[in-house]
């Protein structure tokens, strides 16, 4: 029996019978009486009280208004009452006998009484039929507890998220409310989002209503504990037609707890039956809304974590795509083939519509779409750079950007806006390409008609990509402008074989006008000869245009030959001359020219005609086409000379012709010989077409120096490699220094040699001992700071015709010309052995990458020798490189006609690769390796097959996660498969002592006071030499106190190894 006094409801229109009654009850056994005179009080008297009578005492006769007649109108507001609070019993007063008492037992009430009656009867029976109420309340809670129970354990079974708040709901329903709606906070807690629903309207799903706007939920996050909540003088409720609430007066919201913080609620009515809640039908559901907020959780964490397997997962197959692609873009040389394959392979491992791949040009104004997949007629597309935002945007930042929505991004996109929508484009992901700190361009992962979202990962994987990218576009692009610039030199060298096999001045013209059109593969050319005393410059020659060219005459400064003789300039390119403001009258609309590149024919410092080769408007001549012109304009001025001079100077001639085949030889076998060598060879071939008795090449090789590296007819003992000299501009310093410092050519002889204020003094290294003439010229190349001083080459002591030195014996103008050219052919020797370095460089940079790469990487012969073995290769197999380069392949398989299988599935492969093929290795202890492999084959400059190269990847440490998530797998089954969580606990703790080298496992659960642990399972192997006992004391409790450090144990999120 509960303390709490009955609250009695006495519903009777006769004051005179229901007050005395009334005041009986109270005084005489303290009970709580509310009377009412009529239906409608009564009914209000229900509605004020939420229900919260224990007994109502109703007489069968009663006015439905005060004021009205009698009615038998009992059993229908019995009836009303119930409705409203199902647990009140009934005791009906009725004065027509057992008829009318029989209709109201069949209609519920729990007892009837005739009038008169006797009032200590009367109380007798309020006792029984509250007692009785209370046993049929507790039954009904014991019936919602079982539901209750039911679902809980329902919810262990590591169900979905979607699963478990279905769960849920099915469960409190099942308590008796109309509608139940589950809410979960959003993740900044700003929105109550609804997530599940019963009874509800199919679009509370989508529902995300702000918290700030509901004080309700206010009220709740403040005192989380259940609540009904009532309309208070009819007015609207929050949300009320998104929620369906217009016929809705109470409600009861129950927080859902998770470690004492609110991540959501439940929320439940009785809309259609308009029954009453009370708090104390809430109180079993808000005890089993803390175990749905654990499952909740459980269902989160799952979620996630399944998200981040199959995250890490498409990231890890993401990568090996990626590694894929850089393998074969390495084992490709030709730039569109690279291009072409990155836009399919990004359209391919991002799923996206469209990918396009934009190189810059050096000033950045503008870029060019040179490959895109699939083809959407923007390749060849010119895109502006400047005045984009977004592309100035990733010219400054270097960085990936996001354009979500291309529709809404008119003013950002600027004047690529009107490209993109043309092409359908809705979303693009902009990656740069940079290589080296120097951005070559950009790639695209385009969504055509519908938006996209593009993920962190997403966008990192291709940053990714893009540096795999970069390296072979570099590597692409070096190896063709060696190979173009290459090329080029052996075309000049051949080209100059060629004029100066002419020694007819007028073959020779032609000769040198075709040669240089074909030099540089363009449509015509001509040569000027220049008048110094007159300052003309007269077409001479032609080739691919004569007609009303020849003879055409320019003044000093007028048009391209004008300028470029008057300003000394080296060369001098236009795209278009047909519209250069500089264009003479001499030259017409009847013979327009399209681009021209012209150099000067320089002989002697001195400049004796113009060469121009010229092309299409459209074509670009570059710098580098001007170099090639220059130094063949430099061997054809030598030709024009030669041939010039062999009438009048025999001896000149062969002089000449003894320079030109230096040249050759010093030019020629540019890839073979080493710089030392060549340097050498200069200074022989100098000193030998000058008649000097030594000559020697000086180069800088740190600011400020001169490093003695080259030299000829030295007296014995006194060369020593790596001598340096200081260059200095100071008196008694060095005259060696001096020259180097003012960077002009020097020519001395006699008193004026030895009287220089430079000269330092000592003893010559020449033969005579004294040095008595002197020429020399400072090495010079053009950079970005314009000219650049690289060293020096200088001759010592003329011979005269009997072959002695003396300070009498000076060196000529022809010498000094002939010393500038051989000047020239030591600048290119010097570029040449930089181009090999690099070259050279760029080998041992694609070893490092190969060394590098986290997969093993196997190079061998179409014969199965091994040619390349990586680092991470020798780490898997155990073999050092030496005891596996040259022999055959065979030996790294357990079965020696594994290698053949694979040879023939990569040779069947229609596009020349096998891709995750898995076999099986021998490491060098005779351990069987598993190993994921691809290959594709190797290819020679021309197109030849020559080998394959393979990479692989071991697979073991993948095999002992996958048997790892099979125990966990298997783990989660015990457990959801168990009838009752008990069994499925003691299931897992059988499992666990087996797996674990352990002789026993507890499994211990958390008290609801979390202040104690009970032992929920146990389970021990008997292992030799254990003692036999063994209590697995199922149920025990175990304070945390008497466990120091436990509590900061179970707050760790994983798991701890205490010994």
């Amino acid at each position: 029996m509960t303390n709490r006094p009955l609250r009695l409801l006495l519903v009777d229109d006769e004051s005179s019978l229901r007050d005395p009654l009334a005041r009986y009850l109270r005084q005489a056994h303290g009970y709580h009486v509310d009377t009412a005179a009529s239906v409608a009080e009564a009914i209000t008297r229900v509605d004020t009280a939420r229900g919260c009578f224990d007994v109502a005492l109703i007489d069968e006769m009663l006015v439905s208004e005060p004021g009205g007649d009698p009615e038998p109108t009992g059993i229908s507001l019995m009836e009303a009452i119930r409705a409203r609070a199902p647990h009140v019993e009934f005791i009906l007063f009725t004065g027509w006998g057992m008829e009318s008492g029989l209709d109201a037992l069949r209609a519920g009430a729990y007892r009837y009484l005739s009038k008169p009656f006797d009032r200590v009867e009367l109380a007798i029976l309020v006792e029984h039929a509250a007692e009785h109420g209370r046993l049929k309340s507790a039954t009904h809670e014991k019936q919602i507890l079982e539901q209750l129970m039911q679902t809980s354990a329902a919810l262990l079974g590591g169900r979905s998220l979607p699963e478990v708040l279905d769960t849920i709901l099915h469960g409190v329903r099942a308590t008796g409310f109309d509608r139940v709606r589950l809410y979960l906070l959003s993740e900044d807690r700003l929105f109550l989002e609804g997530r599940a629903q019963v009874g509800m309207p199919e679009d509370f799903i989508t529902l995300r209503l702000p918290v700030a706007g509901d004080i309700y939920m206010q009220m709740l996050l403040r005192d989380p504990c259940p609540r009904v909540f009532n309309r208070h003088d009819g007015q609207p409720l929050p949300h009320e037609q998104q929620l369906a609430k217009e016929m809705v007066d109470q409600w009861a919201c129950v927080p859902l707890l998770l470690r004492g913080a609110v991540i959501g609620k439940l929320s439940v009515d009785n809309k259609e039956s308009q029954r009453p809640i009370i708090e104390s039908d809430l109180h079993l559901v808000g005890l089993f809304a803390s175990q749905a907020a654990a499952a909740i959780e459980a269902a989160r964490l799952r979620a996630r974590e399944q998200a981040a397997i199959q995250k890490a997962e498409h990231r890890a197959c993401t990568l090996r795509a990626i590694q894929e692609l850089s393998t074969a873009l390495s084992s490709l040389h030709d730039l569109k083939q690279i291009l072409e394959m990155t836009c399919q392979a990004v359209v391919d491992l991002f799923g996206v519509d469209h990918s396009g791949l934009v190189f810059f040009e050096p000033d950045s104004e503008f870029g060019q779409v040179v490959a895109e997949y699939p083809h959407l007629k923007t390749h060849g597309q010119r895109i502006p750079l400047r005045g984009a935002p977004v592309e100035e945007q990733l010219l400054a930042s270097r960085e990936p950007l996001v354009i979500a929505d291309v529709t809404q991004a008119s003013a950002m996109l600027g004047p690529v806006h009107e490209i993109l929508d043309r092409s359908g484009i809705r979303s693009i992901l902009i990656v740069p390409i940079v290589f080296q700190n120097r951005l070559l361009g950009s790639f695209s992962l385009d969504a055509i008609r519908d938006s996209r979202s593009f993920t962190d990962d997403e966008i990192d994987l291709c940053k990714t990509l893009a540096a795999q990218v970069a390296a072979a576009v570099e590597n692409a692009q070096l190896l063709a402008a060696t190979r173009e610039h290459a090329e080029q030199l052996e075309t000049v060298r051949r080209t100059t074989l060629a004029i100066t096999s002419h020694l007819d001045r007028d073959s020779l013209l032609d000769t040198i006008i075709q040669q240089a059109v074909a030099l540089l593969g363009a449509r015509s050319g001509g040569l000027y000869a220049y008048n110094a005393e007159r300052g003309e410059l007269t077409v001479i020659a032609g080739c691919g245009r004569t007609e009303g060219v020849l003879g055409r005459r320019l003044h000093l400064g007028e048009g391209m030959a004008g300028q470029l003789v008057q300003t000394g300039e080296p060369a001098l390119i236009v795209d278009d001359y047909e519209h250069w403001p500089g264009r003479p009258s001499p030259f017409t609309d009847d013979h327009p020219f399209g681009a021209v590149v012209e150099v000067p024919l320089v002989w002697q410092n001195r400049t004796i005609g113009v060469l121009y080769v010229d092309d299409e408007v459209g074509r670009r001549f570059t710098p580098q086409d001007a170099d090639v012109l220059r130094l063949f304009a430099d061997q054809a001025a030598i030709a024009l000379v030669n041939a010039d001079l062999v009438a009048r100077n025999t001896d000149k001639l062969r002089r000449l012709e003894k320079l030109s085949r230096a040249s050759n030889e010093i030019m020629g076998q540019l890839d073979h010989l080493a710089l030392d060598d060549r340097l050498n060879l200069i200074a022989r071939r100098a000193a030998e077409i000058l008649e000097a008795e030594t000559c020697t090449i000086l180069l800088v090789r740190h600011p400020g120096f001169l490093s003695l590296e080259a030299s000829y007819g030295h007296r014995e003992g006194t060369f020593k490699q790596g001598t340096e000299l200081a260059i200095s501009g100071e008196p008694r310093q060095g005259l060696t220094g001096y020259i180097a410092h003012h960077g002009r050519l020097f020519n001395a002889h006699g008193p004026t040699l030895t009287g220089h204020p430079a000269v330092k003094g000592g003893t010559s290294y020449t033969p005579s001992v004294t040095c008595h003439s002197l020429l020399a010229v400072p090495l010079k190349i053009q950079s970005a700071e314009g000219e650049q001083l690289i060293g020096l080459l200088r001759a010592d002591n003329k011979k005269d015709p009997h072959g002695r030195s003396g300070p009498t014996v000076p060196f000529t103008q022809e010498d000094e010309y002939i010393l500038q050219l051989l000047a020239g052919a030591a600048v290119v020797a010097l570029q040449a052995a930089e181009w090999v370095a690099q070259l050279s460089t760029e080998k041992e940079f694609s070893s490092r990458l190969v060394d590098s790469s986290p997969t093993g990487v196997i190079a061998i012969t179409l014969q199965g020798l091994v040619t390349s073995f990586s680092r991470r290769a020798a780490e898997v197999l155990g073999y050092q490189r030496e005891e596996v380069i040259g022999h055959h392949v065979s030996r790294l398989y357990g079965d020696e006609d594994e290698p053949r299988r694979i040879g023939k599935l990569l040779d069947e492969a229609p596009d020349g690769r096998l891709l995750n093929c898995e076999t099986f290795v021998h490491n060098k202890a005779g351990t069987q390796i598993p190993i994921r492999l691809s290959a594709t084959w190797l290819y020679d400059a021309q197109g030849a097959r020559i080998g394959s190269v393979g990479y692989f990847e071991d697979l073991r440490s993948i095999r002992q996660f996958e048997q790892r998530l099979s125990l966990l797998l298997k783990a989660s089954n015990l457990v959801a498969q168990a009838s009752n969580p008990h069994d499925g606990l003691q299931s897992l703790a059988e499992m666990l002592v087996t797996y674990v080298p352990a002789s026993f496992c507890h499994i211990l659960l958390l008290n609801d006071s979390r202040k104690s642990l009970i032992t929920a399972a146990a389970c021990q192997i008997q292992r030799q030499g254990a003692e036999a006992t063994w209590l697995p004391k199922l149920g025990e409790h175990i304070p945390l106190s008497d466990w120091p450090g436990l509590p900061d144990l179970l707050d760790r999120p994983t798991p701890v190894l205490v010994r």
